[in-house]
């Protein structure tokens, strides 16, 4: 059998991409339940932490010749990775996950405007920012901190997508993302420090938070 990071290195791009949206959203739908019993800013810690876990057990051997530059560039990375996620989870415990998953879509929209250079791009553009436009439908005065965590979220996704490029130039394979999220959850950390106890306190809860990590971040 192989190994999973040789399993990501030959896969072919849909297949990736199926496998990434089937588990992001296996991942969310554990996450909102867990919402019931611990704070946000927990599982979202436990999203990054236990998915840097995964991802660095099976790259550990990428981990040699790293310069202090390769580190920044990862650390930043991982930075802007965690407070997406840690944004994301403050704003679906506030708001409509469906409606929060579209208006995050901002943050690639503006990217992709950004690098847009041909006509059927800036079309496919306009349809998708028309699309996020009809499909959220929240009203600012309704949710203003949910709205704001998720806006907050878009624009980490937007700073994820053009720092990942940079990380992956730097050719570390996975470990580039083991790094940045390792440095990404220990910033992350004193936000979700409220439900620590309750966690490890109970095996199921222990459970379900790595399971989100495992889905959302090291899969997904």
């Amino acid at each position: 059998l192989r190994s999973p990071a040789a399993f990501v290195r030959t896969a072919s791009p849909e297949a990736l991409f199926a496998i990434s949206g089937i588990s992001q959203y296996a991942g969310a739908a554990i996450a909102v339940t867990l919402f019931q019993e611990l704070p946000p800013a927990t599982v979202a810690f436990f999203r990054v932490a236990a998915g840097a876990m995964f991802v660095l057990a099976i790259s550990v051997r990428q981990l040699r010749g790293w310069t202090a530059r390769d580190v920044r560039a990862a650390a930043i990375f991982g930075i802007a990775t965690a407070l997406m996620n840690l944004f994301f989870y403050l704003a679906i415990d506030r708001l409509p996950l469906g409606k929060s998953v579209v208006l995050e879509f901002i943050g690639p929209i503006c990217v992709a405007a950004a690098l847009t250079r041909t006509r059927r791009n800036t079309i496919a553009l306009l349809l998708a920012a028309g699309g996020v436009a009809i499909l959220s439908g929240v009203e600012i005065g309704g949710e203003p901190l949910g709205i704001a965590f998720i806006l907050g979220a878009s624009a980490m996704w937007a700073a994820y997508i053009v720092l990942g490029r940079r990380v992956a130039s730097l050719d570390r394979g996975l470990s580039g993302l083991a790094v940045g999220l390792v440095i990404g959850s220990l910033v992350i950390l004193p936000f979700g420090l409220g439900g620590m106890g309750d966690v490890f306190g109970s095996s199921r809860l222990l459970t379900q938070c790595v399971l989100v990590g495992l889905l959302s971040s090291a899969v997904g």
